[in-house]
């Protein structure tokens, strides 16, 4: 399974963004990830309330700020060599070393960088998530199987979906010398679209999976289909209201049921 990382010589400042919503799973997954150095801060909404101080929230030694007090603390921090990791409330890690890997990808680049995450379209969604019956172990196990695998730049603007970012300090001071630049809200998802649009580098780790506990799961359906043009009609009609895709293979029809699924 190879070392663990070795730590970076800045401690990485980690941002969760909550809207008054419990925290805990969240902050026990950066609570095991967590370097000794390394900083915590809950932020909210302006004018919410702080979040109930959780076991794992108390452990961390969390701060607490509203989020418009972060960009402050973001450019003081990526002043010092960091990386910022900011997560929403409910991403969560799914083994050890995601932290640190998520923040050396990005203090490497100099540039913002997304993992693989359930809440992103393939390729950023890995095809080969642990089913609903899975338990800790497996996703454990599913995160290091990850290890070893690229980080690449994204071109693709629907791939920066996701729950988490990480931002080096070169991408922070790039971004924040931008007028308007920086979402107020400091989403992961803005803040890695407002990377682009400022003509700098986005990357996705594909070795760092983030799971989104709030994503909607996705259905499609799949249909094995040959000289169907008189049942294909009314079978697609009554799948389309109820799945995000529909598959068709269809094996030789002649009858134009290919012209029809399309």
């Amino acid at each position: 399974m190879g070392a663990p990382p070795a730590r970076l010589a800045a401690p990485t400042l980690v941002v969760i963004r909550s809207n008054g919503e419990p925290v805990d799973r969240t902050a026990r997954a950066v609570e095991a990830a967590l370097g000794r150095a390394d900083r915590v801060v809950v932020a909210r909404p302006s004018g919410t309330a702080a979040p109930a101080p959780t076991a794992a929230l108390r452990r961390l030694r969390a701060e607490r700020h509203e989020e418009c007090d972060l960009p402050a603390i973001v450019r003081e921090h990526a002043a010092l060599g960091g990386a910022c990791v900011v997560l929403t409330d409910g991403a969560y890690g799914v083994d050890k070393r995601w932290l640190a890997d998520l923040a050396a990808a990005a203090v490497a680049s100099d540039a913002a960088v997304v993992a693989a995450t359930n809440a992103a379209p393939w390729p950023s969604c890995p095809m080969d998530l642990p089913d609903a019956r899975a338990n800790r172990n497996d996703w454990r196990d599913f995160g290091r199987s990850l290890h070893g695998r690229p980080t690449a730049p994204v071109s693709d603007a629907s791939e920066i979906a996701g729950p988490a970012v990480a931002l080096g300090p070169a991408a922070v001071a790039a971004l924040w010398t931008q007028d308007g630049a920086v979402p107020v809200d400091l989403a992961p998802a803005a803040l890695a679209g407002a990377t682009a649009s400022a003509g700098l580098l986005v990357h996705r780790a594909d070795g760092v999976y983030v799971h989104d506990a709030h994503a909607v799961v996705l259905l499609s359906a799949c249909l094995i289909v040959k000289d169907e043009i008189e049942n294909l009609t009314r079978c697609l009609g009554s799948l389309l209201p109820v799945v995000d895709e529909i598959v068709v293979y269809d094996t030789g029809s002649t009858d134009g049921s290919i012209d029809l699924a399309r």
